[in-house]
């Protein structure tokens, strides 16, 4: 059985690793280095599923990508933040306030270039597309940027000034950090971003699910 963390940080499916690596035999092997991340087994990862997290605004309406570059974009976005603490749960008991903010940082700057890979060109009529392209500008633009234009410099400030050492010398890092003046307001509106940011992972799940039949079929009628 999966954890509660596992919960929050995977839902995947055969269909999509079969159809990111294209069936190769590679996708097993792929499921077995992300099942030994995870702490579980293959099978337990396949045949997992969690609840769903209550949607952002303007992520409602994803739907099973079928062009294989943006299905590449979304796969990959979605195993970054099913990797770090976007998808995952924050336990502010245990996690670093300093730690989540570099990774944030890291991940704002990879989801952009990914993004900048999405072929809109091919197609500029391409709903899908353009529904990834407004996915993945609203995880960046709604669920990472409003926190930490308000919140990381400010942090970063007091901690590189010393924090509260000297007021509470010995104290581990975890409750140090509680010690911010604003650690209130701070770790609300932390904990609310990363409750944003569930929504739109589930969101990407939707939009790396099976393709419709109908669009399947009417490939196969082109191909025909």
């Amino acid at each position: 059985m999966l954890g509660a963390v596992q919960e929050r940080r995977l839902a995947i499916s055969r269909t999509a690793l079969e159809r990111f690596f294209n069936g190769r035999s590679e996708s097993r092997r792929t499921l077995r280095c992300v099942a030994a991340l995870l702490h579980t087994t293959p099978d337990a990862l396949l045949n997992h599923t969690r609840p769903a997290s209550p949607l952002a605004p303007a992520a409602r309406a994803c739907r099973p990508l079928s062009d294989p570059e943006a299905f590449r974009v979304a796969y990959q976005l979605w195993v970054e933040m099913t990797t770090r603490k976007l998808g995952l749960p924050i336990d502010l008991r245990h996690d670093l306030v300093a730690d989540l903010y570099d990774s944030w940082y890291a991940f704002f700057k990879l989801a952009r270039e990914l993004v900048k890979t999405i072929p809109l060109h091919r197609d500029p009529a391409s709903e899908e597309m353009r529904q990834l392209v407004k996915l993945s500008r609203a995880i960046l633009n709604e669920g990472l940027r409003p926190h930490l234009e308000q919140w990381q410099a400010r942090f970063r400030v007091w901690l590189a000034a010393g924090g509260n050492r000297a007021l509470a010398p010995g104290l581990p890092p975890q409750e140090m950090q509680s010690q911010f003046p604003e650690w209130t307001a701070l770790s609300r509106d932390l904990l609310a971003a990363n409750q944003r940011l569930g929504g739109y992972l589930t969101s990407l799940e939707a939009m790396i699910a099976q393709p419709r039949k109908a669009r399947r079929r009417k490939n196969r009628s082109r191909s025909a």
